[in-house]
């Protein structure tokens, strides 16, 4: 395969190295390459050393780790759109609400309301749309991941195209990364509050007699 890999049966590799039943080789799969390095050094003090050779995965298949690091970096591509899109969206619907309002703001101001609390209660709304946004979004992307988590997802019509992939599964089932979940929640939530601060401002420069003359 690509002129560097062969896949055979046990018994012809048996016969073409003539090994007979002698052990070449024992993998140990690991339930998360987290613990490589924890579960490496514990095998270095039970093993002898001296006859046997540890490896890990990331000395042996080096590519895979340049393609995991590629990959962390790429994953940052998704999030600067999000983070693009949802500043764009909360301040195009904070800056229309606040035009559609100039009037009430007027009034507002002209009773006696003070700039930084007109600026506070935009803020207040902004945080207020974020957080319900952020807890439908997470509700149902939570419940997505949970389902594919356990019924995984299948990729075995594409099975022969994997096969260029050594050891790579047909099912592939989801997990969630702790760091990147609380990430793209901070993301979202301090955007949308910073896209706030222009509309907020604008509406905290308003004169009064001007605003309430707007219809």
């Amino acid at each position: 395969m690509d002129s560097a890999l062969v896949v055979m049966s046990l018994g012809d590799a048996k016969i073409l190295t003539g090994l007979g039943e002698d052990v070449t080789e024992i993998t140990v799969f690991l339930d998360s390459s987290i613990n490589t390095e924890e579960v490496m050094e514990s095998l270095k003090k039970r093993l002898d050393m001296g006859k046997l050779e540890l490896v890990s995965w990331k000395e042996l298949l080096a590519f895979l780790l340049d393609l995991q690091t590629f990959a962390e970096v790429f994953k940052y591509i998704p999030l600067v759109i999000l983070i693009v899109v949802t500043s764009l969206g909360i301040l195009n619907t904070i800056l229309m609400s606040v035009t559609e309002r100039t009037r009430e703001l007027g009034i507002m101001m002209a009773l006696g309301t003070g700039p930084s609390r007109i600026i506070s209660l935009i803020m207040l709304e902004t945080a207020i749309m974020g957080l319900t946004g952020i807890i439908l979004g997470v509700s149902g992307g939570m419940s997505l991941l949970s389902y594919f988590s356990k019924k995984g997802i299948d990729f075995s019509k594409w099975s022969e195209g994997l096969r260029t992939i050594p050891f790579h599964p047909t099912t592939i089932y989801p997990i969630i990364e702790p760091m990147s979940f609380y990430l793209a929640i901070g993301v979202v939530f301090v955007s949308a509050v910073v896209s706030a601060l222009y509309p907020a401002y604008k509406a905290a420069g308003l004169r009064p007699m001007e605003a309430m003359r707007v219809v």
